[in-house]
């Protein structure tokens, strides 16, 4: 009896002593994982951002009344997540403005449901918004949304009088990752040696681009892991570029330089709307990108907030339309869009 009682126990011993070396083993491939790849910490970062920061303004109700919303759109993409959303306003007409609206979530999250809000309250100002979604990193890399903005542009350009809309009089617009998306994009059409550089065909006529709204975008991407705010978010912006890029050290890769579309501005590029909270966020570029096109003698509008008169405003402030701040910066928007449509 003793012998049988004793097999047990040594069998026991024996698979806990395999059972811990395994979860060590796993422990030394999950820090090296961690480590040597960009995959963990990207799917932190697109956690944080599901779901969006959009919070209604009291017109919120008045406004979903005043708008159509056509949602899944396939545009044809090449790559993952080609789909967009269309938002019109109920009493829209072939010649209703366009904006193409480029969603955040630091490269690696985010999706076009976050941006659903702003742009139906931009909609019942009398906006047509073309929401797309697109691959996300570190799955697709960089260029991939940028090609696909094109993508989504193109295909609505062969659909005119499916979605009885025009295209000679559109804009760009993006927040975070997505407003360095977009402001590549409109450098690309609108100076042919930048679009050289990128190996990108331009394909909108820059003519009808009217104007470019970008909220809270890194324009230096080498700069991106320097922003304003902890040493863990800094850390996570680090791995948001790793991911975006494909290479651990990215911040002198070439292709980090050209797309830091703060350095390659030009004359010809489009007026443009700029604002930025003023923690944790990219405030120091929105302002460095304003300088550069002001230098070229481009019409820009920006707004910025003092902290010491308005208090901390964050990341994406302007999505929180139930805020003194966010409300004053959809005024702006609506007069920047007014004077240059």
């Amino acid at each position: 009896m003793k012998i049988k009682q004793q097999k047990p126990k040594g069998l026991w011993k024996k698979r806990m002593f395999i059972f811990l070396i395994i979860v060590l083993a796993l422990g030394i491939m999950g820090v090296s994982y961690w480590n040597f790849s960009p995959y963990p910490k990207a799917f932190l970062i697109k956690k944080a951002f599901e779901g969006g920061m959009f919070e209604p303004s009291n017109n919120y109700r008045n406004a979903l009344k005043e708008t159509i919303r056509v949602k899944d759109i396939n545009y044809n993409s090449k790559f993952p997540d080609g789909t967009l959303d269309l938002v019109y306003p109920k009493n829209h007409k072939e010649t209703t403005p366009v904006i193409f609206w480029v969603h955040g979530g630091g490269f690696v999250g985010g999706d076009k449901s976050d941006i659903t809000g702003y742009a139906v309250e931009l909609a019942s100002r009398g906006y047509i918004v073309v929401n797309i979604n697109y691959a996300l990193a570190p799955k697709s890399t960089y260029p991939t949304p940028v090609l696909q903005l094109g993508e989504a542009y193109e295909y609505i350009k062969e659909n005119l009088n499916k979605y009885d809309l025009k295209l000679d009089r559109v804009y760009f617009a993006g927040d975070s990752a997505g407003a360095q998306i977009s402001s590549q994009f409109v450098n690309i059409q609108t100076s042919a040696e930048y679009a050289k550089l990128t190996k990108i065909d331009s394909i909108v006529d820059p003519t009808t681009i009217k104007g470019v709204l970008l909220f809270c975008g890194p324009y230096s991407m080498s700069e991106l892991a320097k922003i304003e705010s902890t040493k863990e978010i800094q850390e996570f912006m680090r791995t948001a570029g790793w991911a975006y890029l494909g290479e651990k050290n990215w911040e002198g890769l070439n292709e980090t330089k050209i797309a830091s579309v703060l350095d390659h501005v030009t004359k010809n590029y489009p007026p443009t709307f700029i604002t930025d909270g003023n923690t944790a966020s990219f405030e120091n570029q929105g302002k460095a990108l304003v300088s550069a096109l002001q230098r070229e003698g481009v019409l820009v509008d920006s707004l910025f907030f003092d902290k010491n008169v308005f208090g901390e405003l964050g990341h994406e402030f302007q999505f929180k339309m139930n805020t003194s701040a966010g409300q004053d910066t959809f005024n702006e928007v609506l007069g920047f869009l007014s004077k240059t449509k």
